[in-house]
């Protein structure tokens, strides 16, 4: 009779651990495999789309710091019209800089010509290319015009990524395409 009674309280003791560890709620290593692969399978289709959108960044930041230098240099020529005034594009440095055209003579002269600011520069990875800029020079009057018309190409390096600026010659509208 006690072993039954001492039988009775051991199983009950053993229900009592099994449905408590029942209600104890927690992840099984299947369920945490899943969810491991479910993450892979993310990172590999987001991975190479991420290096496109930091393409497209870089590129556009390097059209805007174009556009403003342009639009630093215009700004500049209307403040004081009796000088004209210029972005020079050095293809080979990949650098920028603002000058005034003292002598008219439509392209820069490192000796003669003031420098307003120099060494802008892009991104590492992106490029301007110069499609039609006589003498590496846009140069704007004092009434906002461009004294030539211009087209600039930033291309991004890695992804061929390529956004146009256009400097309209009579207006001095300065336009991102």
């Amino acid at each position: 009779m006690a072993d039954l009674f001492r039988m009775r309280q051991i199983n009950a003791l053993y229900r009592n651990a099994v449905d408590k560890r029942r209600s104890i709620s927690g992840v099984t290593l299947a369920e945490l495999m899943i969810i491991i692969v479910i993450a892979a399978i993310l990172a590999v289709v987001a991975v190479p789309n991420l290096g496109r959108m930091l393409s497209r960044i870089h590129t556009r930041n390097s059209v805007n710091e174009i556009k403003s230098t342009l639009a630093l240099a215009q700004a500049r020529a209307i403040a004081n019209p009796r000088v004209h005034c210029g972005v020079y594009f050095n293809t080979s440095d990949q650098k920028m800089l603002i000058f005034f055209d003292d002598n008219e003579n439509n392209h820069y002269d490192s000796g003669a010509d003031r420098i307003y600011k120099d060494n802008y520069s892009l991104d590492k990875s992106t490029k301007f290319i110069l499609t039609s800029v006589p003498n590496d020079v846009v140069i704007f009057r004092g009434d906002g015009s461009a004294k030539n018309g211009a087209t600039i190409q930033a291309k991004d390096t890695k992804y061929n990524q390529t956004k146009t600026i256009t400097v309209v010659k009579q207006s001095g509208k300065i336009q991102i395409q």
